[in-house]
């Protein structure tokens, strides 16, 4: 990937960019430990006031075209790296009800940018809700 996304990173938090920037090598950020305790995981499911999402890149659209994936939900950066036909759980929770942006950036020109809704809880809820998406590495199935 060429440095475009080291001088043109997405905007976000002031501080989350400089890091960005900072920790661009190759256009993408190397893998870094959660520096927050995760409220969601595989053995541990979300508490009913949030969601998390599972991001998968598509193994039929995205095989050969992208090989890692950095994810940033706001204004928080996901520990690691997805990789295709591997889905992969966020540690940042959206809360219910809320809204966060979704940008995804690889090691290639390819990206991907949504606005993610975390569904209104209701009274018999007793754990969050895990929202699924599987990006496509074409430019006509992106959203």
């Amino acid at each position: 990937m060429s440095s475009r996304w080291c001088r043109h990173p997405l905007a976000a938090a002031a501080a989350l960019v400089a890091a960005f920037v900072s920790s661009c090598v190759d256009g993408v950020a190397p893998d870094k430990p959660a520096a927050f305790a995760c409220k969601c995981a595989a053995d541990k499911p979300c508490p009913a006031d949030v969601c998390d999402l599972q991001i998968e890149l598509s193994t039929k659209t995205c095989a050969g075209k992208v090989n890692k994936v950095e994810v940033l939900l706001d204004d928080q950066l996901e520990p690691g790296v997805v990789e295709y036909g591997a889905p992969r759980r966020t540690c940042a929770t959206i809360p219910r009800g809320g809204v966060k942006k979704l940008y995804a950036r690889s090691d290639t020109a390819w990206q991907w940018i949504e606005d993610i809704q975390c569904p209104p809880a209701g009274p018999a809820d007793s754990q969050g809700v895990t929202v699924v998406r599987v990006l496509n590495c074409s430019t006509s199935a992106q959203p």
